[in-house]
């Protein structure tokens, strides 16, 4: 991650963050206690110079990947052409992820935790994201109430059905998303 003055942009290998935001799972009594805060960290893609003159397809996939929405604590990542879509996109593979494995009792645990361990890129991206959550704290402090990294925060409300997560509903920004499912 590179760093600097305050002002600097804040870099990981995958471009540049534009804003960090956290996910909360709210809890179901008998199923889901507590469940982490999951934290993700939006980017713009950084742009790769191509060796060789590309293809209008490949100039098409390339545009659905310039922002970049990842969960660090799963290492999920979303893309998408905007950083909303982006973010949707990774909401959605989470979504799904937890879905699939909340009520499996032992298994699905077993997968979460292992989804949940550190790997060599999630350090620099927690370096990333608790960066952004200095500068904000020194934005509040020194009173200019104004921060360049916007922070964002998405609640999933697990359903049930006989003890078993059916779907997750969210908070009412994200009705479009609740209109997938």
């Amino acid at each position: 991650m590179e760093t600097g003055a305050s002002d600097e942009a804040i870099k990981v290998p995958k471009g540049e963050v534009l804003w960090i935001g956290d996910i909360n799972i709210l809890p179901i009594e008998g199923i889901i206690e507590h469940f982490p805060r999951l934290s993700f960290l939006t980017v713009r893609a950084r742009k790769i110079v191509p060796r060789k003159p590309r293809t209008p397809e490949a100039l098409a996939k390339e545009a659905r990947k310039a922002f970049i929405c990842t969960c660090i604590n799963m290492q999920i990542n979303g893309y998408g052409e905007t950083p909303e879509k982006a973010e949707m996109n990774m909401l959605e593979r989470t979504y799904d992820i937890l879905l699939c494995y909340l009520g499996m009792s032992h298994e699905g645990w077993d997968i979460i935790r292992e989804l949940f361990k550190s790997r060599e890129e999630s350090s620099g991206l927690w370096d990333a994201y608790n960066e952004a959550q200095i500068r904000m704290m020194i934005s509040a402090l020194s009173g200019s109430g104004h921060s360049d990294l916007p922070f964002r925060i998405y609640e999933l409300r697990p359903q049930t059905l006989n003890g078993r997560v059916l779907y997750f509903s969210t908070a009412s920004q994200m009705e479009s998303f609740i209109a997938c499912y």
